[in-house]
């Protein structure tokens, strides 16, 4: 009688051990099936945003494009006689080409302005301009050392 309920007791035990390794074997197999699945629903969207950025790009290098033709003296002049302005005809001299992105400059002009490194003078909108005849870049260094 001993025997079989030792028997009994290892059959009991081997069986919820089996159960539990089913358990946990089907549980690990659901969590990799819902990583995997996770990964690509990213992977989509990434290639979404992907495309989506590179149509961005592609577009503002159109814009960019069209600005830079605009721009030229050859269109200036063209749109002063298409709509008939009777102005004077534009010279490369009187043209003056913004290095940098405008806002990004107006913004730390702003800035340097509220923290003293620079006066509000109109004059100092002149380092922040590179003119055709001139082969300077406007640094942060030059802005400092002007107002000191």
């Amino acid at each position: 009688m001993k025997t079989s309920s030792l028997n009994k007791g290892y059959i009991t035990t081997l069986t919820a051990l089996v159960l539990a390794s089913v358990f946990c074997l089907g549980a690990s197999t659901f969590a990799v099936v819902w990583q995997q699945q996770s990964n690509v629903r990213v992977a989509k969207e990434s290639g979404k945003l992907e495309n989506s950025i590179a149509s961005l790009q592609r577009h503002q290098a159109e814009l960019n494009n069209k600005i830079a033709t605009a721009q030229t003296l050859e269109a200036l002049n063209r749109r002063n006689a298409q709509f008939r302005l009777n102005l004077a005809a534009i010279r490369e001299q009187q043209l003056v080409r913004v290095t940098r992105d405008p806002k990004l400059l107006l913004d730390l002009k702003r800035n340097m302005e509220r923290i003293g490194f620079m006066p509000a003078a109109p004059a100092a909108d002149a380092p922040l301009l590179a003119r055709p005849d001139t082969n300077t870049t406007p640094s942060l260094i030059r802005f400092v050392s002007m107002s000191h």
